[in-house]
């Protein structure tokens, strides 16, 4: 008998354990991309669905719906939680509510540059050298896309962790008294949550997201005379 008792005991505190993992359970989400949420009812079906989030600073429009909604998360980066309760059309009575705790973060992609493998080595590059890009946001698969110049862009998927080496070769300059410039840009990123940001315009090296390459002509001289 005893042992029955302790075994009920250990279950109880098993199930509120249970319960307070998945209270505290959260879903992390890119500042600006859109998901969708829903519930399954249970029992009666001539329900009214009352969705909120708070704090407030989303622009998704909430009230009487329907068992799934859209929230856009273009507020602030910080806590939020949404919530769900429903209530009977025929008398108003509400239901339980449900709520999922959820944690905007905001995406940053930046370029960090590695000496060139070649002499010089400084920002000027030559030869072959490295470039890392360093990814802040969600955690789990991405990808990006990079132009050259006017190149079409390539793509990289990372399959995890936050960041990634690339390598860049071939780059010469045949100018003996001339620097050469050359432009690396992200022009896209899609996060681990399928959120797509696409750069356009005129980015700047401080924003991190291009990396002007300059290659510096080779030094050289001509043939040894007796003066």
């Amino acid at each position: 008998m005893y042992n029955k008792i302790v075994f009920t005991i250990l279950f109880v505190i098993a199930l509120l354990l249970l319960g307070i993992c998945q209270a505290t359970a959260q879903v992390e989400v890119s500042k600006g991309s859109t998901h969708k949420y829903s519930v399954t009812p249970i029992g009666d079906t001539n329900l009214d669905y009352h969705w909120s989030v708070t704090p407030g600073g989303t622009s998704s429009s909430f009230g009487t719906g329907s068992t799934s909604n859209d929230v856009i998360w273009d507020g602030a980066v910080g806590e939020y939680i949404i919530t769900v309760y429903p209530t009977k059309q025929a008398s108003d009575c509400e239901g339980r509510s449900n709520s999922l705790s959820i944690r905007v973060v905001e995406m940053k992609i930046q370029w960090t540059t590695t000496t060139s493998s070649q002499c010089p080595r400084t920002d000027n590059q030559t030869g072959d050298f490295d470039l890392i890009v360093n990814f802040t946001g969600v955690s789990g698969a991405w990808s990006f896309s990079y132009r050259i110049d006017d190149a079409p862009p390539q793509t990289i998927h990372v399959a995890s962790g936050n960041s990634i080496t690339i390598n860049f070769s071939g780059f010469t300059n045949a100018s003996n008294t001339n620097t050469e410039d050359h432009t690396i840009k992200i022009t896209s990123v899609t996060t681990a949550d399928n959120y797509t940001v696409n750069y356009t315009g005129i980015e700047t090296d401080a924003e991190k997201r291009l990396h002007i390459i300059t290659i510096e002509p080779t030094p050289d001289t001509s043939g040894i005379i007796q003066l």
